[in-house]
């Protein structure tokens, strides 16, 4: 499980994006940057259509209870990550483990 410990700005929890409605006048809505969103899911091993976190501007703060792997796509060149109370800098847009905690 994941705990959102911190906001971030502009962070949104999205699936993928959903044509059914359109005829009726609702957005299809989904990832602002399906490329990418589709880039994380794979490095991770989810399914295409995986729901996922997307943000813009400062990145959420996460909490690990379990060890998992994730990704961080887009803009960014690294991540900081905290193991152990120690900040580790990982790149960004490769699978990343964590640590629960």
């Amino acid at each position: 499980m994941i705990e959102v410990t911190s906001k971030g700005f502009l962070t949104l929890p999205v699936t993928a994006r959903r044509h059914s409605l359109e005829p009726l006048g609702v957005s299809t809505g989904g990832p602002m940057d399906a490329i990418h969103s589709l880039l994380a899911n794979r490095l991770v091993g989810n399914p295409d259509d995986a729901a996922l976190l997307e943000a813009a501007f400062l990145l959420p703060g996460l909490r690990f209870s379990d060890s998992l792997a994730f990704a961080v796509v887009g803009g960014l060149n690294n991540v900081v990550l905290l193991r152990g109370g120690e900040k580790v800098s990982l790149p960004a847009k490769q699978t990343l483990f964590a640590q629960p905690g």
